[in-house]
């Protein structure tokens, strides 16, 4: 694999194998943050596309120093917050078997309660505001650090954390809400 600044320089250049490259290692990411954003798998996969075309439209102007993945998470986040502003009433999220919640081959009654926890949480994660929502899915999902978070989301690394800790403490207060509401429902 390339070194990051050798990337960015293969794609300022225009040469396929750099765009390739950062499709391969970046891809799942992107989608991954589009899909906790917008909720939508077809939605996701237009914002991605969104993403690799600015991409091959403004490498030739990056700076030599830019962190490509900072760059492209920053333009995803951009984007999926443009369309969810578009379309308001929000959507539900609808997090798929991509977002997995156990890394095992589960069994059928795992399978369901995992598909029940995927909708509780898809419903919660829809109730934050969008920057906590983009942190939690950052942190979580894709396993980003702080400092990550806070450039995609363009902030403070103090004010990237109280996002991520007011994500955590809302979904807390969330899920043990709708938690006891399936409960109710499916006794």
């Amino acid at each position: 694999m390339e070194r990051p600044d050798d990337l960015l320089a293969g794609l300022k250049r225009g040469e396929e194998a750099a765009f390739r490259q950062v499709i391969k290692g970046e891809l799942d990411g992107l989608y991954t943050l589009a899909l906790g954003l917008l909720g939508r798998e077809a939605d996701a996969e237009d914002a991605c596309q969104e993403v690799l075309l600015k991409l091959l439209r403004f490498a030739p102007r990056l700076s030599p120093n830019t962190s490509l993945r900072a760059w492209l998470r920053r333009v995803c986040l951009n984007h999926c917050l443009d369309e969810r502003r578009r379309r308001r009433p929000a959507v539900q999220i609808e997090l798929t078997a991509s977002v997995s919640l156990e890394r095992s081959s589960p069994g059928p009654q795992r399978c369901a309660e995992e598909v029940e926890l995927r909708e509780l949480l898809s419903k919660a994660l829809a109730q934050l505001s969008e920057k906590q929502r983009a942190a939690f899915v950052l942190r979580h999902f894709e396993g980003c650090s702080i400092k990550e978070i806070a450039q995609a989301i363009g902030c403070a690394e103090g004010t990237a954390k109280v996002h991520l800790s007011r994500a955590v403490s809302r979904l807390r207060v969330l899920l043990g809400d709708l938690c006891d509401e399936w409960r109710g429902i499916s006794k």
